[in-house]
């Protein structure tokens, strides 16, 4: 539709260029016909642009229209008196360059960016031009390279047949159509080119908006600039964090379907948001659970200060949720957050047409064990010793507490860990 608003903007401004050039060049008695006329093609393509935003998808009105200008160009510039002084024969009507104007309606279907418009309105030219043509052929008077009576086949005989006023010469009438009819050739394989990387190109942008979902945005330029987008098969060191819903399985067991859907929305959509805004991607729902990784596609040295700050908001967001669903009645909802930085494994898995980015690893591991931990320890963020000697010095830890090591489950040896000891508290209502 846009494209169509283009093409009737594109059409006006060329139909009143011609009336402009009309009235410079001649005078407003004699071509008066004419501008009429143009203010028809005018109406005309205002009038195709109401149907089409009212039946989008149909192929019949631009169809219809290239056919009504067709016939009104080739009526306006072979109509008996209409294109010539008054006092010449009806075929010099053939002589002029008029033609050419012809070629406006197929430049204009070309526009639309539909091959069949474009085919149709060639042909309909060709249809319209030669029917106008055969009719002054047609007429008694009417001299053709066939009929030179008088006049023997040398140069000088034929150059006086051709000098004569109601001369047609034919060879130039199969030229105009022929031409006519590969030039529109051309240009319906060109639209047709043109339309198939038009919608490469809207699948691709659509593609990268889905990419836009689960990675933050500046990530998602970067990947669009490269061959391999997130490269071969590594090993990185990034930060993992895991979010979890703490009581999910007890509060969907009261929730009818749709409210359990609107919940897991409203909770994965809050986290994105905290994870898009400080850089994230994220790799993966689970459910209640979300998984976000800082450090795509190439790891910095800010990701864990990101990845901490991340946390934070994310708490404070629930906590004004927290207010908002009071207000409704409905019962708060918690979040438990595991934060490490560590290596992992980045590549595709899959296999035949369904392949999956991962991050697998120790790391990924770690992550979501400092998460279960946030249970046992009543806390909503745990972060290990890794992100705490990243952040050292810049005061992110100000409110969280250093633990004895723990035993993560399901891996040897102990780890550092850091827990947030005092509450994010949401601001008080506003009355």
């Amino acid at each position: 539709m846009a494209n169509l608003r283009l093409v009737t903007i594109v059409r006006t401004a060329v139909l009143l260029a011609i009336g402009v050039w009309l009235l410079v060049r001649y005078d407003l008695a004699v071509m008066w016909q004419n501008l009429v006329i143009l203010a028809v093609l005018i109406a005309l393509g205002i009038a195709q642009l109401r149907i089409r935003q009212r039946r989008p998808d149909a192929l019949w009105p631009p169809m219809v229209f290239a056919s009504l200008d067709v016939i009104i160009f080739t009526v306006a510039l072979l109509a008996p008196g209409n294109a010539y002084p008054d006092d010449w024969p009806w075929q010099m009507a053939l002589r002029p360059p008029t033609f050419l104007y012809m070629f406006l309606p197929l430049a204009l279907a070309v526009l639309t960016l539909q091959p069949l418009v474009t085919l149709w309105t060639g042909l309909m030219i060709a249809l319209s031009w030669s029917v106008g043509t055969a009719l002054i052929v047609a007429h008694p008077d009417t001299v053709t390279d066939l009929l030179l009576p008088g006049t023997a086949p040398s140069a000088g005989g034929w150059l006086e047949g051709y000098l004569r006023a109601t001369y047609v010469h034919l060879d130039d009438a199969a030229v105009r159509i022929f031409v006519t009819l590969v030039v529109t050739a051309i240009l319906a394989l060109a639209t047709l080119r043109a339309r198939r990387l038009l919608f490469e190109q809207v699948e691709a942008a659509r593609q990268r908006a889905n990419l836009a979902r689960y990675l933050d945005p500046t990530v998602v330029d970067q990947l669009a600039g490269r061959d391999q987008p997130l490269g071969q098969v590594r090993t990185q060191q990034l930060v993992v964090l895991f979010a979890d819903m703490q009581g999910f399985t007890r509060t969907a067991e009261s929730l009818p379907p749709e409210r359990v859907i609107e919940l897991l929305r409203g909770f994965h959509g809050r986290l994105a948001e905290a994870v898009f805004a400080h850089g994230g991607s994220i790799d993966k729902f689970m459910g209640d659970a979300q998984m976000a990784i800082f450090g795509l596609p190439e790891a910095t040295a800010d990701d864990a200060i990101r990845a901490l700050r991340c946390a934070e908001a994310i708490c404070t967001s629930l906590n004004h949720w927290n207010v908002e669903r009071a207000k409704a009645g409905e019962p708060p909802v918690h979040v438990g957050i595991g934060l490490h930085l560590g290596e992992a494994v980045l590549g595709e898995i899959g296999g035949g047409e369904r392949f999956e980015f991962a991050v697998i690893g120790d790391a990924v591991n770690v992550a979501a064990r400092l998460e279960r931990l946030t249970r046992e320890l009543d806390t909503p963020v745990v972060v290990s010793g890794t992100i705490a000697k990243a952040v050292a010095g810049l005061d992110l830890l100000e409110h969280y507490e250093r633990l004895p090591a723990q035993a993560l489950r399901g891996r040897d040896g102990t780890l550092d860990v850091y827990v947030r000891t005092t509450p994010l508290d949401a601001p008080a209502p506003t009355p």
